[in-house]
């Protein structure tokens, strides 16, 4: 399984900011200088949406990982900062120092889906719930419940733009009632689902790669 989910690259502009909505993934990030060599980083997992100030003329070099990947940052931008801005290269050298841990990608793959539960999501792969939230934790920095809730926000609001009543789309998302999915958008996302189904912005950035919603 290739660790690197996407890529993409920005290019600021004057006053230009740029949306972020949590994914459940992380993402290597390099800044392209004039001159020199790029600035590596690494994004953390975001529990809400954020703005983030880009410099006019600044040019962003992004790899999205896997949803639980673990990354030997050092190891990783050692060996970064040897190498061009190359995609081809910058992905080989993620592959050689991050890893999926096959238990905690079948757990987030089981959690994902529609009325998942934890207790489902360990029965399902013979280990008890405690195993499950002790593997992703240590993982992920995130408990299973971060996962679940995380995979049912996305869906519903990748599900907006189909024209369905928002107390049908609250029901079908796995969320109690319509009251429960518009507290959940305002924690996630800052906005109710109405406000998120009405910005051209939010339903573009939401579509972008990210934990599977399925």
């Amino acid at each position: 399984m290739d660790i690197v989910l996407d890529f993409w690259r920005s290019t600021g502009s004057p006053s230009a900011e740029a949306l972020v909505l949590p994914d459940g993934c992380r993402d290597v990030i390099g800044c392209l200088p004039d001159s020199g060599a790029p600035n590596w980083r690494l994004s953390p997992l975001y529990d809400s949406a954020v703005s983030v100030q880009l410099k006019a003329g600044e040019v962003l070099l992004g790899f999205r990982l896997l949803p639980g990947a673990v990354i030997d940052e050092r190891a990783l931008f050692q060996r970064l900062a040897n190498l061009p801005p190359d995609e081809d290269h910058i992905c080989e050298a993620i592959s050689e120092n991050a890893r999926t841990d096959p238990f905690v990608a079948d757990a987030l793959e089981g959690l994902s889906e529609i009325g998942a539960s934890v207790a489902g999501v360990a029965k399902r792969m013979g280990v008890s719930r405690r195993m499950v939230e002790r593997r992703l934790c240590s993982a992920t920095d995130r408990p299973p419940t971060y996962w679940l809730q995380l995979a049912r926000i996305r869906r519903a609001a990748r599900q907006l733009s189909l024209g369905r009543s928002l107390s049908d789309l609250a029901i079908e998302a796995g969320f109690s009632d319509q009251s429960h999915m518009n507290r959940e958008f305002r924690r996630w996302f800052g906005i109710t689902p109405t406000q998120f189904r009405a910005s051209e912005h939010y339903r573009a950035v939401i579509m972008a790669s990210g934990y599977d919603t399925t």
